[in-house]
């Protein structure tokens, strides 16, 4: 049977352990965390355990997110998908989900808003 979401948040397995804010990419058995430069289908809205369900708010939601810093953040920076799950002001040269910050983060582990972005 098909299933559809228009929630904007979609339950799935951990791979991993997986911290509240972190960007997540799909695998063949549920998410994990992304890595540097990896595509993301969203960020987590909770902390999850290996083998925990975790609801994830998807990145086709409407809204802004909560993301973690990989260092200091300011304010309409551009950021890319850094490593461990985080944001950063590095741009890899791969494609990876862009976004705007909304404010600014004061260094390493800083929870902050972000808004995605289609800019190229």
């Amino acid at each position: 049977m098909s299933q559809f979401n228009t929630s904007g948040v979609k339950t799935f397995k951990a791979d991993a352990a997986i911290a509240r804010h972190m960007r997540v990419k799909l695998t063949s058995t549920g998410v994990d965390v992304a890595g540097a430069n990896e595509w993301a289908v969203g960020f987590a809205e909770a902390n999850a355990a290996l083998g925990e369900n975790v609801a994830v708010r998807l990145l086709a939601s409407a809204g802004s997110f909560k993301a973690i810093a990989v260092g200091s953040i300011t304010k309409l920076d551009v950021l890319y998908g850094g490593a461990s799950g985080k944001v950063t002001k590095i741009d890899g040269g791969t494609y990876t989900a862009r976004f705007i910050a909304l404010e600014a983060a004061s260094g390493a582990g800083s929870i902050f808003e972000v808004l995605p972005t289609s800019l190229s």
